[in-house]
């Protein structure tokens, strides 16, 4: 038995869609197996699902937004701090060697 399947065996080539109806049985069938949907309720959580996804795509793509933002200024944070630190380690280099006594 398949762990996987290959959904999508080649995006280059639109399917006719005769082929796009076999294709989306065959892998409403294997979310079946899986447990994920059911024929009992006519695929109605799958359904559910995907509206809910189509409603919140606005508050997702805000989400995404917002951490992008966070990261970008997380990076920026970080870089100052790595500056200041070889800024550091350099001045601390230069005393070492202005202090310390040749012999």
């Amino acid at each position: 038995m398949q762990n996987s399947a290959n959904l999508f065996p080649d995006d280059e080539s639109p399917l006719s869609l005769e082929d796009c109806k076999k294709q989306i049985l065959k892998n409403l069938q294997i979310l079946e197996r899986h447990g994920y949907v059911t024929k009992k309720d006519g695929f109605q959580a799958m359904i559910t699902s995907l509206g809910r996804d189509i409603v919140n795509q606005k508050l997702y793509r805000t989400r995404r937004r917002r951490e992008v933002f966070r990261l970008k200024a997380t990076m920026q944070s970080l870089e100052k701090k790595r500056k200041f630190y070889e800024d550091q380690v350099r001045i601390s280099i230069e005393n070492i060697s202005v202090s310390s006594p040749l012999t």
